[in-house]
């Protein structure tokens, strides 16, 4: 709602450096508490899960059943698959952003990278993008620093 790009459409990831730190995120709640119900299996719920104070939560409260209710009985379901195409379409995208800023790079060092124009201006957009915000995080350039606008602007 506040904007976002591929990444974050994505969502979490169940993997991490090669590491499984979330294998039951494909997995709804209630599934997980019905398996833990069924096995009796305890398991504990993050208090601040309940906190309204959070966007995350006013979402998964308010938004979530009043979209399930009113529009969409199988919006999770619509989101998830949503998530998993955009994590597989983000993963090809970073691999040809990747590809193109190494093409383009004429010199770089810790405080310089030097870029072909033309070889930038030979790239579809979403690359162009994808090659700029690299070379600016390669240059230490942090994050939130990195906007759309700011990329926008250097295009």
């Amino acid at each position: 709602m506040r904007g976002t790009s591929l990444t974050g459409l994505a969502g979490m990831r169940p993997l991490w450096e090669n590491t499984w730190i979330r294998p039951l995120l494909h997995v709804s709640r209630s599934h997980v508490e019905a398996f833990a119900r069924q096995n009796k299996i305890r398991y504990c719920t993050d208090e601040t899960n309940a906190e309204l104070q959070y966007a995350r939560n006013r979402i998964r409260h308010h938004l979530l059943p009043h979209l399930k209710a009113q529009y969409a009985p199988q919006i999770e379901g619509a989101f998830a698959r949503m998530a998993v195409l955009a994590r597989d379409d983000e993963a090809l995208l970073e691999d040809l952003g990747q590809s193109a800023f190494q093409k383009a790079t004429l010199y770089r060092s810790n405080q310089k990278i030097i870029l072909d124009v033309r070889q930038i201006f030979g790239y579809h957009i979403s690359l162009r993008r994808r090659l700029l915000k690299k070379a600016l995080f390669e240059l230490g350039i942090s994050e939130n620093t990195v906007t759309f606008d700011c990329i926008d602007r250097l295009i």
